[in-house]
């Protein structure tokens, strides 16, 4: 008898991974054909039964992003940064371009920050980092975010000009000691 139940729930189970697979992969096809709305409600549907899946909220918050619905894209993507407790580097990426993207400059900047915390290494999350924080003319704090990854030798040309712009602009004083790096590189 228990082995026959455990058939049972064995076959249970590859039936319910079989029909996940499937409706992830009919999600996938309509992305593909530029169907981002419809793959959005595939994933959707599949969010009835897993309602905490990473992989699903990531995949339906991504298809509302590329459909340019980023108010329900940074719905589920909030809903997984907080059920993996901002403990993923894309997830938390995606948060930040996302926000962005609709105009939630301080979502974005709180997200990268978290990005940057989780890995210090992380040259996407700092340069967008840094791009909002200049934007929003808080030069110190871009200046802090690029001299710290100056000092991780992350050296680049654009990171040395970035350097010696920001200097300029808090300092008032001449950045050619940055300029003279970049040139070195």
């Amino acid at each position: 008898m228990q082995r026959l139940a455990l058939v049972l729930l064995s076959l249970v189970f590859f039936i319910g991974c079989a029909t996940l697979d499937h409706s992830l992969a009919k999600g996938w096809e309509y992305e593909k054909q530029g169907e981002y709305i419809l793959a959005a409600h595939q994933y959707e549907g599949l969010l009835t039964t897993k309602p905490n899946e990473p992989k699903i909220l990531y995949n339906t918050a991504i298809a509302y992003a590329k459909a340019a619905e980023y108010e329900s894209a940074l719905t589920y993507l909030r809903q997984l940064n907080v059920i993996t407790h901002n403990s993923n580097l894309y997830y938390l990426q995606a948060l930040g371009g996302v926000a962005a993207a609709a105009d939630k400059i301080d979502e974005a900047i709180a997200a990268w920050e978290l990005a940057i915390a989780l890995d210090p290494l992380d040259k996407q999350s700092r340069a967008f980092l840094w791009d909002a924080l200049q934007q929003l003319q808080r030069y110190e704090e871009a200046y802090e975010i690029a001299l710290e990854a100056y000092k991780l030798k992350q050296y680049s040309k654009e990171l040395l000009q970035l350097l010696g712009e920001l200097h300029m602009r808090i300092e008032g004083k001449d950045s050619s000691d940055w300029a003279l790096l970049a040139q070195e590189l």
